[in-house]
């Protein structure tokens, strides 16, 4: 998981765009099967300024880049993620 991501999600929370029972299932989920979280480095910022990503959200380009820097695959449900091509992803 992205370290940009655990930001991500906590917005999302203060916004009421997803429940305290979907952000807490989230980090609960993370403790019980051990995602590892990937801090943010100097390529996957690099990367994340690409310009054949389509994203225009920097914590969408962030997160491609860091799937993209260490060959993983999202579940994500962002059509433009999975229009680009870039990641292979689930949901």
């Amino acid at each position: 998981m992205a370290d940009i991501s655990l930001l991500e999600v906590s917005l999302l929370l203060e916004k009421s765009r997803i429940s305290a029972h979907v952000f807490t299932a989230v980090f609960l989920e993370r403790r019980i099967v051990g995602i590892e979280v990937l801090p943010l480095t100097v390529e996957i910022a690099a990367g994340a300024a690409r310009p054949s990503l389509p994203q225009a959200e920097l914590f969408d380009c962030l997160i491609v880049s860091t799937a993209i820097e260490h060959q993983l695959v999202l579940i994500a449900r962002d059509r433009a993620i999975t229009a680009s091509g870039l990641v292979g992803t689930l949901w």
